[in-house]
């Protein structure tokens, strides 16, 4: 299951869980029965069943007070901050880092890191940077245990907006060999995060090596649509269309940005959401603007007709609905009718233009 979770073998998991769920009913020991229940709260977590994610974690609570296990406690309070984060919900947040502080002995560098994370989600920018600073302090004599990819992953999340360039660099290195790999925590999976290639790619951006950027955050949306871990393909989708809006795609940014932000309604995930939409009206606002009749033949052109039937439904000549067309492709720096479609389906213009013939009459 371990090797799965890290392969981003998604799929493969629930047969995995269904044999040892056989296992742990013949066995019938609260040990068992918690390490099960986790794991299937962390793959519900990955794949964006956030409630499902809740309420395995319910379980999970239920049968580690059975056990009197000393983390019950604070790993279910962790994994509902999980997707609390995901759903923009500060209250489980809040708790999570109060538990981890409460810990009687010092933190361990997965308990530094995750509270570094939480508190950056809370804002709460100079608490963060002194637990970033303290775990890059020990960042390069850290251990390869089944937690050093989370660390990783948590402080390259927090490099991009709080480190240097030499701390983004020194994590980007360190991550390179795992591009391939998702971000999870072995030895019975609390977390999985999906694709490292996500986080290489922001700290890419970071160091403004912006094509390894593009690469590795098309990459991470790519891994994780595919493995089913939904959540961390919208995260990197939104990602990838900043980086196109700043190297001029603005076709591709806004429909990257519509999707995304549409999904992210579908899964609760506030967020998410509204950064999309924040991005989208950037996007429009930057963007170059059709006349009325340019937008008239964008829509016409992602209805699929061609110029001569473009003319007839628009009462023009042939050749003034290719000129009309040649101009769209200048305004928008395209090179293709099917570049065109997608912009003008990026922004709803189909829809908004019903009043116009499919076709010719």
């Amino acid at each position: 299951m371990d090797a799965f979770f890290q392969l981003g073998e998604l799929a493969a998991l629930p047969a995995e869980l269904a044999e040892l769920e056989v296992l742990v009913e013949r066995l019938n020991q609260p040990l068992f029965r918690w390490h099960l229940l986790r794991a299937r709260a962390a793959l519900a977590h990955v794949t964006g069943r956030f409630a499902d994610a809740e309420r395995f974690t319910e379980a999970a609570l239920a049968a580690g007070r059975a056990e009197q296990h000393p983390q019950a406690e604070l790993l279910h309070h962790a994994t509902l901050a999980l997707v609390a984060l995901e759903r923009g919900n500060d209250g489980p947040i809040e708790t999570a880092i109060v538990m981890v502080e409460q810990q009687p002995r010092p933190l361990t560098p997965i308990g530094l890191a995750f509270a570094m994370r939480m508190e950056l989600a809370l804002d709460r920018q100079d608490q963060a940077r002194v637990r970033f600073e303290d775990l890059m302090s020990m960042y390069p004599r850290l251990a390869a245990t089944s937690t050093w990819l989370v660390i990783s992953g948590y402080l390259a999340e927090v490099a991009v907006e709080l480190g240097s360039t030499e701390q983004i660099l020194a994590l980007y290195r360190s991550l390179a060999p795992y591009g391939r790999s998702f971000v999870v925590d072995g030895a019975g999976a609390m977390a999985c995060f999906g694709s490292a290639a996500r986080q290489l790619g922001m700290l890419a951006a970071g160091l403004e090596r912006w094509g390894e950027a593009e690469r590795y955050l098309e990459e991470a949306v790519e891994r994780n649509l595919r493995s089913g871990a939904l959540p961390f393909a919208l995260d990197a989708q939104v990602s990838l269309a900043d980086l196109l809006a700043r190297r001029s795609e603005l076709g591709r940014a806004l429909e990257m940005a519509r999707s995304a932000a549409r999904t992210a309604a579908r899964l609760g995930m506030k967020p998410l959401q509204e950064r999309a939409l924040r991005q989208l009206r950037r996007l429009e606002r930057a963007g170059p603007r059709l006349s009325p009749r340019e937008s008239e033949v964008a829509t016409l052109v992602a209805r699929g007709l061609s110029n001569r039937e473009i003319g007839t439904v628009l009462h023009l000549s042939d050749r003034t609905a290719e000129n009309h067309v040649k101009h769209i492709l200048d305004k928008l720096g395209f090179s293709s009718r099917t570049q065109i479609a997608a912009w003008a389906v990026a922004r709803d213009l189909p829809s908004r233009g019903r009043d116009l013939s499919t076709g010719p009459e």
